[in-house]
C-alpha cells in the first residue's frame, strides 16, 4: 500500500483527487493538507511515501519546501502537481529533486504512474512537457519563487504588494529580487526585465 499525502490549496482539487486515488488499491491517502507549512507538519505526525503537492499553493517554493523536509527527516518522494504546462518550470523542479512532474489536466492515469514510480525510487514527467523538456538547454537555477517574484517585479508591484500576494515578508522579497539579480549578473529592475523576457520567462 502506497501512502499518499496530498497537498493543494484548492478544496475541490483535494477533494477531487482523493476520490480518484480511493478507487485504487495499492494507494491510500493518509491525509490532505492546504499549504507548503502543513506538509511540513503533516510529515512529523503520519507516515508517508509519496507526497504530491501543489507547487504555487502558499507556503516555500518547492526547491525550498522539498529542502526543509529533507532536512527534517523525511525521505519521501515529492510528485509535483501544477497548472503550468512550462517545461522551464520542470527543468527546476526535477533538478529541484522531485520524482515527478504532472500537469492538472494529464489523465488519471499519469497521476497514478507517477505516483507508483516515485513509489519504487523512478521518476516521470508529464508527457506536455517530456519532449521539450529533453531537448532544452540548462537554465539558470531560477527558484519557482523567485519566478513568481519576478513576473511580480514585471507588473510592476512594489515590493510590499509582492509580500502580500506571496503571503511573506518584504525582507524575503527583498532576498529574492536579491538573489535574481546576482543570478542574472542585472543591477535593476528594468535589466532584470529584460534579460528575463529574452529568457522566455515572461
Amino acid at each position: 500500500m502506497i501512502r499518499v499525502l496530498l497537498a493543494d490549496d484548492h478544496q475541490i482539487m483535494r477533494h477531487g483527487v482523493e476520490a480518484l486515488l480511493a478507487g485504487h488499491d495499492d494507494i491510500h491517502v493518509s491525509g490532505t493538507v492546504r499549504s507548503g507549512f502543513e506538509v511540513m507538519r503533516f510529515f512529523g505526525q503520519a507516515d508517508v511515501d509519496v507526497a504530491i503537492v501543489d507547487i504555487t499553493m502558499p507556503g516555500p517554493e518547492p526547491a525550498e519546501l522539498l529542502a526543509a523536509c529533507r532536512q527534517a527527516g523525511t525521505t519521501a518522494p515529492f510528485v509535483a502537481l501544477t497548472m503550468h504546462a512550462d517545461p522551464i518550470l520542470a527543468q527546476r523542479v526535477v533538478r529541484a529533486g522531485y520524482a515527478g512532474f504532472v500537469h492538472k489536466d494529464d489523465a488519471v492515469t499519469d497521476l497514478l504512474q507517477a505516483v507508483r514510480r516515485a513509489h519504487i525510487g523512478r521518476t516521470f514527467v508529464s508527457p506536455r512537457v517530456a519532449d521539450p523538456l529533453a531537448s532544452m538547454p540548462e537554465q539558470p537555477d531560477i527558484s519557482e519563487r523567485e519566478q513568481q517574484v519576478l513576473h511580480f517585479v514585471a507588473e510592476g508591484l512594489t515590493n510590499r504588494r509582492i509580500a502580500a500576494q506571496l503571503q511573506v515578508s518584504i525582507k524575503t522579497v527583498e532576498t529574492y529580487r536579491g538573489r535574481l539579480m546576482k543570478k542574472l549578473n542585472v543591477h535593476s529592475a528594468p535589466e532584470l526585465i529584460r534579460v528575463a523576457t529574452r529568457q522566455g520567462w515572461l
